[in-house]
């Protein structure tokens, strides 16, 4: 290798020399215009070789002016590479060697770290073969590696992130999920470590709760008190920490490089992610060994941590309608099941019921025959009472006999041409002797309908019942009947106590009672409404209520003229 004095004493001649080599004759000044105007940076350098021939250093012999600009130095001029490089890099000296050697042009880019730079390079020959000059060419492609370089990463980035989101979807469990997201992403990583905290900062505690540790490493799983990890606090503030060296990083304790060094666990990455008022969740990603993490990496891994948390909770939150879909669908079967058992007992308890009823009814109205003939007239009225009381344990039976038919939809029914207002009359007549209302009819003209006469008598006694149940003594019924272009209507309205909207809208349900106090007095099972509503939905038609709080009440039903199918 060449000396300074010598470098510096042959300097001015080799370039004299040189740019009378590269110039044609009377193309000195169009030279010279190019190589002081051109974007590119040029340096003509002298190549400085050993005994074998291998290059060891390079003088820069002369540079042009946007030289400076590509690569942050000033006066060159006169220097070594090795100067400049102190870390020369030996592709540079290779290839620098290959264009001496070959006098190949040849076009690179190589990235410089002295200077922290990409640069796109032609070097050229000078002269002819054993020449030791040599000239090049380059600019600065930094931003544009860079850009490349953030591209390549972000495409990168999100096909990890796709890859991610679909490995985790397949997964239904919350402990599948965060297993499967901590293998993924130590395994794009390339970590050592990966796990997940559930963090509790009431009890100053947190259990690693999900984790993938390469084979040979310990398992992490368990509790871990905050009191041997001072960072904790640290990190409750900060939400993300790298720690590149357990052992030198400042943020650290000496407690902390004991408990770290222990797992062992000497670089890592650690998000917080904080969901309302507390700190709830923690994300880590870790080394055996050191390690620098870099911005991005940082970056990642806060955004997978929130992805994850995401991914958990949502599969949790799945987990948990499942089985609350599945308690429910047990409860319904086992309710269907109670039902079922309970609809049993009533058809069975009703016909065993039916046929003594029956008998101590015909048996009450001999003797009650009886006592009329022998003029006892105390005793022949307790036994009218007494018979007015079967009739009424009678028509509770009839009506639990007629709501397990219904239910187990085998309430036979006699459809043909009825008359709505001789049903009406009829059943007032029977009614009408046993209380002190006035009733009010308001009865039109109507076409028979289809219709099974003793079970439509069987609602409109129901309604009349319920309109004297719930009015006032000596008060007024009214019932109507109205013509429609293709049905009849009928109502029956009430001066009583009325009925609430909530009511109204459950007043139709099987065993459904009003629970206001003042309906407390008034005896009933809750079916005659739901069996009539029941019986007109067969008749195609359809039973409604119109109601207010102290001013008594409306039932309207109405049924088509003709029956479909």
């Amino acid at each position: 290798m060449m000396d300074d004095s010598f470098a510096n004493n042959s300097l001015q001649t080799s370039t004299e020399q040189l740019k009378t080599s590269i110039s044609v004759a009377g193309n000195l000044d169009l030279y010279r215009a190019l190589y002081d105007t051109i974007d590119e940076g040029v340096v003509i350098m002298e190549l400085e070789r050993d005994e074998a021939g291998n290059i060891q250093d390079i003088l820069y012999l002369e540079v042009n002016p946007s030289f400076e600009r590509h690569t942050g130095w000033t006066n060159v001029v006169g220097k070594r590479a090795s100067e400049l490089v102190p870390h020369l890099e030996k592709v540079f000296l290779d290839n620098v060697q290959h264009v001496a050697d070959t006098g190949e042009p040849t076009r690179i880019e190589e990235y410089t770290a002295d200077m922290n730079r990409w640069l796109n390079v032609l070097y050229l020959r000078i002269g002819e073969r054993g020449s030791p000059y040599l000239a090049a060419v380059f600019s600065d492609v930094t931003e544009r590696k860079r850009t490349e370089s953030s591209l390549y990463e972000s495409e990168e980035r999100h096909a990890f992130l796709l890859k991610l989101s679909d490995e985790l979807r397949a997964e239904t469990t919350p402990n599948d999920v965060g297993n499967r997201a901590t293998q993924i992403v130590a395994e794009y990583f390339k970590s050592d470590r990966c796990y997940t905290c559930r963090v509790l900062p009431s009890e100053k505690t947190s259990f690693v709760v999900h984790e993938f540790n390469k084979p040979g490493l310990n398992s992490m799983l368990g509790e871990y008190k905050f009191k041997d990890y001072p960072l904790a606090t640290t990190l409750m503030a900060a939400k993300t920490l790298a720690i590149h060296d357990v052992a030198t990083d400042p943020n650290l304790s000496e407690l902390d490089r004991i408990s770290y060094s222990a797992i062992p666990l000497n670089s890592f990455i650690c998000v917080m992610l904080k969901k309302g008022k507390d700190f709830v969740w923690s994300f880590v990603i870790g080394m055996k060994g050191t390690r620098n993490w870099t911005t991005n990496e940082v970056r990642l891994t806060e955004e997978l941590a929130e992805r994850i948390w995401s991914a958990i909770e949502r599969t949790q939150n799945e987990q948990d309608l499942r089985q609350t879909a599945a308690a429910l669908r047990e409860n319904e079967w086992q309710l269907k099941q109670l039902l079922k058992l309970r609809d049993e007992f009533i058809a069975i308890a009703s016909h065993e019921l039916k046929t003594p009823v029956t008998s101590i009814k015909t048996y009450a109205e001999i003797v009650q025959e009886r006592m009329i003939e022998k003029n006892l007239v105390e005793e022949s009225d307790i036994l009218k009472r007494l018979n007015a009381q079967i009739d009424r344990l009678t028509v509770l039976i009839n009506d639990l006999l007629d709501t397990t038919k219904t239910a187990e939809g085998k309430l036979s029914f006699q459809f043909g041409p009825t008359n709505m207002n001789e049903v009406i009359q009829e059943r007032l007549e029977e009614i009408r002797g046993a209380t002190s209302h006035t009733f009010c009819l308001e009865l039109s003209a109507l076409p028979d309908a289809m219709a099974d006469k003793e079970r439509i008598g069987q609602v409109v006694s129901n309604l009349l019942t319920n309109a004297i149940k719930y009015s006032p003594a000596k008060s007024t019924i009214t019932i109507s009947s109205t013509a429609l272009p293709n049905g009849v209507e009928l109502s029956v309205r009430d001066e009583g106590y009325g009925i609430s909207i909530e009511d109204q809208a459950k007043i139709f349900d099987r065993f459904y009672r009003v629970t206001d106090n003042k309906m407390d007095t008034f005896p009933g099972m809750g079916l005659g409404l739901y069996i009539s509503s029941q019986i007109v939905q067969r008749h195609q038609g359809m039973l409604r209520v119109e109601s207010e709080l102290g001013k008594g009440s409306k039932f309207v039903f109405s049924i088509p003229l003709k029956r479909e199918g």
